[in-house]
C-alpha cells in the first residue's frame, strides 16, 4: 500500500511538468491496479493495529479420544498429589522385596519372569 501512496505522491509532485491528459491518465492507470491488487483491509489503514485472533480449540481430539481429557486430567491431579518435588528413592531393601513379592504371588501366583536390580 505504501508503493501506491509513494506513486500518487511523486505524481502529484511532478504534476505540472505533465501534461494534463498524460496526469489524469497516469491516475486513472494507478487507480485501476489498485483496485485489481485490493489490498487487505489492514493494510490500507496502517493505523489500526492488528489484531490476533483468539485461539479457539478444536472437539476433534474429543471426537477421536473419547475421554482422552478427563484421563489426562485425572492423571495430572494424581501426580499433583503425590508430586512433593523431590525425587522419591525407589530403592527396596532386601526384606521390603521380598514381602512384594510373596504379596504378588499370593495375589497372582508365580510371576513368569522376575528382574532383580543390585544397588551398591
Amino acid at each position: 500500500m505504501d508503493l501506491f501512496h509513494k506513486l500518487i505522491d511523486l505524481v502529484d509532485q511532478n504534476a505540472e511538468r505533465l501534461p494534463e491528459g498524460d496526469y489524469v491518465e497516469i491516475c486513472n492507470v494507478i487507480k485501476d491496479i489498485r483496485e485489481k491488487v485490493k489490498p487487505p483491509s489492514f493494510l490500507v489503514n496502517q493505523n489500526e493495529p492488528m489484531t490476533i485472533p483468539a485461539y479457539v480449540p478444536t472437539d476433534t481430539e474429543q471426537e477421536e479420544y473419547p475421554g482422552l481429557n478427563q484421563f489426562l486430567l485425572e492423571l495430572h491431579e494424581e501426580w499433583s498429589r503425590t508430586d512433593d518435588g523431590e525425587e522419591e528413592d525407589e530403592t527396596l531393601s532386601a526384606d521390603e522385596a521380598m514381602g512384594q513379592l510373596r504379596e504378588h504371588i499370593e495375589q497372582h501366583g508365580i510371576p513368569q519372569s522376575l528382574t532383580i536390580n543390585f544397588v551398591d
